[in-house]
């Protein structure tokens, strides 16, 4: 809808809208803005017993998650 002028605006994670844009071809059509709107952790929980038995597994989790976020931050926030 901001593609076709319907709306001005809209709110969504960074990165997911990134993403949505580059999916729909519509990076050279809306841009995205550089305020921060609102700034939170996620969360990923663990119960104690799974994590006691597998810690080393949590960390690789923990891990592959910030990989795959600084991929996706340099596919995605181009200036």
């Amino acid at each position: 809808m901001v593609a076709q002028g319907k709306l001005d605006g809209y709110v969504v994670e960074r990165l997911i809208g990134l993403h949505l844009l580059y999916e729909n071809q519509l990076t050279d059509v809306i841009k995205p803005s550089k305020e921060q709107l609102l700034d939170t952790v996620w969360y990923l929980p663990f119960n104690t017993h799974f994590y006691k038995q597998n810690t080393h597994l949590v960390q690789q989790i923990w891990q592959e998650i910030d990989k795959a976020i600084e991929q996706l931050k340099n596919k995605y926030n181009k200036p």
